[in-house]
């Protein structure tokens, strides 16, 4: 790969704290939790206006870095750099955009849920290390200061442990009143919403699932590891190479499907879609017709109804949306080991030269 790519997934979350902040913006959302409705006016009664908890961001900064190299392998080497960064003020200051003069470009993953809780900053979202699904938190401490502190750490258990692989300290370095006001005119503002947030989330999912199919010669679509007869595997009965295209395809209509309205289809029943899809390109296609139902439903979020269940489900209309792409990473990752096992190298682990 041409980024490292654990380096380039923290500082896209680092660099894009607005995505934390929207989310702030939208009513402090409890950390991976799910409420009924009941609760959830109860909660929404005694909330309070966490839109300007992130002021203390605004500013220019110097900034210290220690990232571990090899988060959740047991490894212990860290690395250490220096850098600044400067955010301001958008959205008339119910927001802010931090920009770094070192950042690596990576891509903006699924946003952190969480709030602020007597001075401390917690936060929570679900991503993938490895191709392995992976329970993300960050902490933000010492705010009321010049010199705030964040730690991200991982969780390979679901939260039961945590082990950390970022930490930042920050110092100020001007005057904050010099850096908050507008930026010149010439510079556009970024506009973020829930739904361009998760319809973007989505269409990377999208990205990573569509090339990974493609890259598979269609005589290979029917492969399964069980045909390897490797001493000692577990493969009997799991899915072919195109069973797993297709189950990503059936699970995207099932839970995006309550959020659109659209009926879910009686032959998708099952988890492994139509059983009449047998080449390459019809099974690409349900692929991507899935995806669409997934900007569609991306498309109905809003902030009053981001944390309502719809009719029939006992998730966040949020939680469903941003499932549905969690659900994809985890099977990208088993379709990348199916390209491995016929010495296929994945398209986002390909050179420039490849």
């Amino acid at each position: 790969m041409d980024q490292d790519p654990v380096a380039g997934k923290i500082n896209a979350r680092l660099t894009y704290t607005l995505l934390s902040t929207l989310l702030l913006i939208m009513g402090s959302a409890p950390a991976i939790a799910q409420a009924d409705s009941g609760s959830a006016k109860a909660a929404q009664a005694s909330e309070r206006d966490g839109q300007h908890d992130f002021d203390f961001e605004l500013g220019s900064w110097k900034i210290h870095l220690k990232r571990r190299l090899h988060p959740l392998t047991g490894s212990n080497t860290w690395v250490e750099f220096d850098g600044t960064s400067m955010t301001r003020k958008v959205w008339d200051g119910r927001a802010q955009l931090e920009q770094w003069a070192n950042s690596r470009k990576g891509t903006v993953e699924v946003p952190q849920i969480g709030g602020f809780k007597d001075g401390i900053g917690e936060f929570y979202g679900w991503d993938t290390l490895d191709d392995k699904p992976i329970l993300v938190r960050f902490i933000w401490s010492k705010t009321d200061s010049d010199t705030p502190h964040f730690e991200q750490s991982f969780s390979a258990d679901g939260g039961k442990t945590w082990e950390v692989n970022w930490i930042t300290d920050q110092t100020r370095s001007a005057d904050a009143d010099q850096m908050t006001s507008a930026p010149p005119a010439q510079i556009k503002q970024p506009t973020a919403t829930i739904t361009s947030v998760v319809d973007r989330d989505i269409s990377n999912v999208e990205k990573q699932i569509v090339d990974v199919a493609e890259a598979m010669p269609e005589n290979k679509f029917n492969f399964s590891p069980e045909t390897l007869t490797i001493p000692g595997d577990d493969y009997k009965g799991v899915r072919t190479f195109a069973l797993q295209v297709k189950h990503v395809a059936a699970s995207n209509y099932a839970i995006w499907s309550p959020l659109t309205g659209d009926k879910f289809p009686k032959d998708f029943m099952g988890g492994n879609g139509p059983e009449n899809l047998k080449t390459k390109t019809e099974i690409i296609q349900f692929l991507k017709d899935s995806f669409a139902l997934g900007r569609k439903a991306a498309a109905t979020l809003t902030t009053e109804n981001m944390l309502q269940n719809p009719e029939g489900s006992k998730s966040t209309r949020l939680r469903l949306a941003e499932f549905g792409v969690a659900h994809a990473y985890d099977h990208y990752g088993q379709m990348v080991e199916y390209l491995r096992m016929n010495g296929i190298v994945p398209p986002a682990s390909r050179g420039k030269s490849d």
